[in-house]
């Protein structure tokens, strides 16, 4: 029984699914089509570990090496990916990715294109859905050509971003798109053909066949008759169509005996540089050794592409004779897929002796390619005067590689600091300003540098021939350094009345504050010719120390939260008075302005409550005042439970509903979600922005839109491209609901006691940098470590929602929804 087709018009409303043409017909699966269906899934799971994509008999260009195009990256969550090879589609469809997006409800449609040794894309709207129960996790070619579309509906969770919430009820669907008047395919998995009966002559023929199933099918039977195909397969080669010559191969390729390698080889010399490309990647499949001759040959071949398969395959069979001609390839400069694959090369035959005699090359791509090689040589034959002689070279290109491998060789601290003295010296060509940054950041810990950079102090102290931010930097990124040299030069600079250089010396203070600033830090605290910020920097890096706060101190550190300054002033003043001792009156004053203390300065400022004195009248009143906060929805309840339960009964027996009621929340979460969708439309998003920037919910100071803004949130620059209103007001009221990729949160737990929680931006092999709430970076050494562990909950407080009045909720929606 044929199944009905629907047009655009009359497709299942529910879904809301939009096709880009009216060309296209969508036709729900029938109960036959499932079993197939299924079998093409699993075959798409099992091949994807033990293929390359498209299967290497076929006659698909290699989407491993395209370019991504635009769509493929950001926060779309791309899944699923096909390239079909059907005819049915027409010439314009001809060499076409699709792939699913997670996020965006779409099919994307990418257009390929030769460009240099790889594709470059195009990517346009294929299909899409408005609904925001939809969610595409695949897209695959069948055997008649039709495209299946795998919506896994809202109860597959495990996306991009990481959701932890999911909806059973919307189940999702498969569904089979085909063109209009597309001509069908006969059989098209050829189950009608006497596969068994059938000689490999005449088999041969199939390899060609219009039918991309019936085209795999005769590669892989010919491939079971062995050595008894060769003579058809050898005959092949010489056949007039492209597909029956490039199948030839791949079937030979699978049998992968001396003699149907040694037929193989012949293709490198084919007309057809697609063939040529197949024949590569089959010396490359099958280590066929005799092929290494002709494939250094195919370097100098017409087509890049062609040239990157033979490096590819060269770097397979690691014969050393080849890396003066790979030595020699990369010194053209074409294409960066293709420096990539002959550098790889070299990487992979690692013979040190041969590849050393690239080093010095007056061609700087060669020179290049072998300090790469070299450094990855498991042989460990690199030395340290190769590459600081390419930091001298004039050859941009050269310099960063050398850089990269220098700055991860720790063990080069002499011939560092001998290249630095050169670059520095007087008269000396200034050496580039990144270069002394990096080398002075990885090579501090080396002896020799640390006695050069003492060098360059005066005995007036602070007066440096380099830069002295430069110098300020590389310290605060050396937790486990330490100079005491270094003291005075931090203090001079914390003191200067240049703002670059005071904020770099906080930044390398923070990073020692062991080695007792807080006198300097103190004096910096109550200078009122400073910024506020700088101040209440300086004042945070002091906390925690045995002086009691004073009062002058104290009130600058309230005023923000009081007056409703700056989200950044606020949450530093917090983030202060939660690390330092506080007298009884100055507890009892802070509690009176929590009703004003938004959801982040909140959670910051209860810290100061786990210490200090554990007295029922503080338990009372902070009590009172938390219960008429709007912003104590936000707090962790297990901050309420240490709190409360530290002060004598019935502290804790008078705060626990309020904290049951905290914690049951999520209950009626969805709800909840429901109110807030109807609440925020109508909103105006010109008075959103100004809302935004002005500081409402605290968004601006942890969410950066466009250039502007903190780091510690996700980027919302196009957050209303993949967020529905639904989606913004859960992620405001209910921020744990769903963490994006890259902003996890982890708590750190350190050998001397200390706790930091934060997420991770970026780590190296000693040291992890944690960025807390308050948009402060602090380097921690591995060593120093005693625990971290991924933490389930957001750095974005939860309550966010009934914080803002309801006009301003819609307001901010807006905005965001606007940010495309």
């Amino acid at each position: 029984m044929t199944p009905p087709q629907r047009t655009l018009a009359e497709y299942w409303p529910v879904f809301g699914l939009r096709l880009a043409t009216p060309r296209l017909i969508l036709t729900p699966l029938q109960d036959d089509d499932l079993v197939e269906v299924l079998d093409l899934i699993l075959a798409g799971i099992r091949d994807a570990g033990r293929m390359p994509f498209a299967m290497p008999w076929t006659d698909a260009p290699r989407a491993e090496l395209i370019p991504p195009p635009v769509t493929l990256i950001g926060h779309v969550a791309p899944a699923g990916i096909t390239l079909p090879r059907s005819d049915t589609w027409g010439a314009e469809y001809r060499n076409n990715l699709f792939h699913a997006e997670f996020n965006t409800r779409r099919i994307m449609r990418v257009p390929l294109e030769r460009e240099g040794a790889s594709y470059r894309g195009h990517p346009q709207v294929f299909a899409s859905s408005a609904d925001s129960g939809v969610h595409f996790t695949d897209v695959l070619e069948d055997a008649d050509g039709s495209l299946l579309i795998i919506n896994t509906g809202a109860w597959f969770r495990r996306g991009c971003p990481t959701s932890i919430v999911a909806r059973a009820d919307i189940m999702g669907g498969i569904y089979r798109i085909r063109r209009k008047g597309a001509r069908p395919l006969s059989d098209p998995r050829g189950n009608a053909i006497d596969w068994k009966g059938s000689s490999p002559q005449a088999l041969v023929p199939l390899l060609g066949d219009a039918r991309p199933v019936v085209r795999d099918r005769a590669v892989a039977d010919l491939a079971k008759r062995g050595d008894a195909a060769l003579t058809a397969l050898t005959a092949a080669l010489g056949n007039t169509n492209y597909f029956v010559r490039s199948n030839a191969v791949w079937a030979l390729t699978r049998i992968g005996s001396p003699s149907t390698q040694s037929a193989a080889r012949r293709a490198l010399l084919d007309a057809d540089a697609r063939v040529r490309e197949a024949a590569c990647q089959s010396a490359f499949t099958t280590a066929d050794r005799e092929a290494a001759e002709p494939l250094v040959a195919r370097l100098g071949d017409d087509s890049l592409s062609v040239q990157r398969e033979a490096a590819r395959a060269l770097g397979r069979l690691g014969n050393p004779a080849a890396i003066p001609a790979l030595g020699g390839a990369v010194a053209i400069p074409r294409d960066a897929f293709l420096t990539h694959a002959l550098t790889y090369a070299l990487i992979e035959i690692d013979a040190p002796a041969e590849t050393r005699k690239l080093l010095g090359n007056r061609e700087p791509r060669t020179w290049r390619a072998a300090l790469i090689a070299l450094d990855r040589s498991a042989k460990g034959s690199l030395d340290a005067g190769s590459v600081f002689a390419a930091l001298r070279s004039n050859n941009a290109d050269l310099r960063a590689a050398a850089l990269q491998i220098a700055v991860h060789h720790v063990e080069w601290g002499r011939a560092a600091a001998d290249y630095l003295a050169s670059a520095l010296a007087p008269g000396a060509a200034a050496a580039p300003a990144e270069t002394i940054a990096r080398l002075l950041a990885a090579f501090l810990p080396s002896p020799e540098v640390r006695e050069w950079v003492r060098a360059q102090s005066t005995p007036a102290g602070g007066a440096l021939r380099l830069d002295a931010s430069v110098l300020l930097n590389a310290i605060a990124d050396s937790p486990g350094t330490w100079d005491e040299s270094w003291r005075e030069l931090l203090i001079a600079a914390l003191r200067s009345t240049d703002t670059e250089r005071a904020q770099a010396a906080l930044r390398a203070i923070g990073t020692h504050r062991a080695r007792d600033f807080s006198a300097a830090l103190h004096e910096m605290g109550k200078d009122a010719t400073r910024p506020t910020a700088f101040r209440v920097a300086a004042l945070q890096l002091a906390a925690g120390d045995n002086n009691v706060m004073d009062a002058a101190s104290f009130q600058m550190l309230l005023e923000p939260i009081v007056t409703g300054g700056l989200p950044d002033a606020r949450l530093q003043g917090a983030t202060v008075l939660a690390g330092a001792k506080l007298t009884r009156e100055q507890l009892l004053k802070l509690i009176d302005v929590l009703p004003s203390a938004g959801p982040l300065e909140l959670q910051q400022l209860l810290g100061a409550f786990q210490r200090g004195p554990a007295e029922p009248e503080i338990a009372a009143k902070l009590l009172a005042q938390l219960k008429v906060s709007p912003s104590r929805w936000g707090v962790l309840q297990t901050t309420l439970q240490t709190i409360f339960q530290r002060f004598p009964a019935p502290a804790y027996e008078n705060a626990a509903p309020m904290i049951a009621e905290i914690m049951n929340q999520n209950v009626a979460k969805d709800g909840r979600v429901a109110e807030l969708e109807n609440l925020a439309t109508g909103g105006d998003a010109a008075r959103g922005r100004v809302a935004f920037l002005a500081g409402a919910g605290a968004c601006f100071g942890c969410h950066r839109v466009g250039d502007t803004g903190g780091t510690v949130g996700s980027d919302l620059s196009h957050i209303g491209r993949i967020r529905t209103t639904r989606d913004l007001v859960e992620a405001i009221g209910f921020p744990s609901a769903t963490i994006a990729r890259g902003y996890e949160t982890f708590q750190i737990n350190t050998k001397d006691g200390r706790t930091l929680v934060g997420r991770i931006p970026r780590e190296s092999a000693d040291t992890v940098f944690v960025l807390e709430g308050d948009g402060q970076e602090k380097a921690v050494l591995r060593s120093a470590i005693a625990r971290l562990e991924p933490v389930s909950t957001s750095l974005m407080p939860a309550g966010l929602d009934r914080v803002l009045e309801p006009k301003a909720l819609a307001d901010l929606v807006a905005f965001l929804k606007s940010l495309q």
